[in-house]
């Protein structure tokens, strides 16, 4: 679909990725009953789900002036993680000044568009979740986050992946690797290195207050028992590499000192972190990429028989 926003006002590039969500289009019915109106949207929804939902987002885009929209339908059993899908969005965003990416039951609050990009007009600064982060170790593998409540726009340095946004052209000229979300993740890590590379490129990390942004935690895949179709471990051990070695061999190297001066901000060394002590990497299979489903049934036949 073409983006149709005028460059001459503000607009915004709204992306939501749902898995197996049977309530994700509350999310974006709230997130356009509280916007102002003023600001150009352009909605794009990837949907990992059963039945194709692009009726929901059309009817919810046509309601309203000075949006559109882009529905975007995942197989349910597709194996490739969300993040991947946001870095991809990321990269192919051409118009807009303004990205913001959202989970299922995250809730803004009225004219959320206009306070946000009052905050980070002319600004390095990313908002993103609603409350003050505090580092611990959770177990040998990884952190533990503690919560606490603020009142105003509040400097974290950590990134909550359930609300992101920030200027495009800034998101779009940070990156580690080739990557401006780390896609080769695919749920476990995802935080800890976006923060980390938005702090390298001293891009300072803001929590929102809850008069724009309340964010649920039963919004984190973690949060749901049911099964995934990818494994939440891909290449974490490649994270705990590059905090541990400021190096693994997708995105290279990474300053030490870079490294240090992060974790004494959080007051928790991440080298302190262990290794996986399994292969917890999906096997590199993509149904997209493969012809032998493209087959049907009669390839496991090799004789047929019939009965009159």
């Amino acid at each position: 679909m073409v983006e149709k926003q005028n460059d001459s006002i503000d607009s915004i590039n709204v992306v939501m990725y749902s898995y197996r969500n049977k309530d994700a289009i509350k999310t974006l019915e709230n997130l356009m009953k509280k916007w102002s109106g003023k600001i150009f949207l352009f909605v794009h929804w990837h949907d990992q789900y059963g039945p194709t939902r692009a009726k929901l987002l059309e009817d919810l885009i046509n309601s309203y002036d000075m949006c559109n929209g882009a529905y975007v339908k995942v197989d349910w059993d597709n194996m490739d993680g969300a993040v991947e899908y946001k870095d991809r969005r990321l990269k192919a965003t051409l118009g807009g000044r303004y990205h913001l990416t959202i989970t299922p039951g995250t809730i803004v609050e009225q004219d959320w568009d206009l306070k946000l990009v009052e905050f980070v007009r002319n600004k390095n600064v990313i908002v993103s979740g609603n409350k003050q982060i505090k580092i611990n170790k959770k177990d040998p593998f990884f952190i533990k986050k503690e919560f606490s409540d603020i009142n105003d726009f509040t400097l974290t340095n950590f990134i909550d992946r359930n609300f992101i946004f920030g200027n495009v052209i800034m998101m779009k000229n940070s990156y580690l690797g080739n990557y401006n979300f780390p896609g080769w993740l695919k749920y476990y890590g995802e935080e800890e290195v976006l923060s980390l590379q938005y702090y390298k490129d001293s891009i300072d990390i803001y929590a929102a207050p809850d008069n724009i942004v309340k964010v649920e935690q039963y919004t984190t895949l973690e949060d749901f028992n049911y099964y995934l179709t990818f494994s939440k471990w891909h290449n974490y051990n490649k994270v705990i590499s590059l905090f541990k070695y400021s190096h693994n061999d997708i995105v290279g190297n990474i300053d030490p000192q870079i490294i240090d001066n992060f974790s004494k901000f959080h007051n928790f060394d991440f080298k302190t972190l262990s290794e996986l002590p399994f292969d917890g990497n999906d096997v590199q299979y993509k149904r997209t990429d493969s012809r032998f489903d493209q087959h049907n049934g009669s390839r496991f036949i090799k004789d047929l028989r019939k009965v009159d």
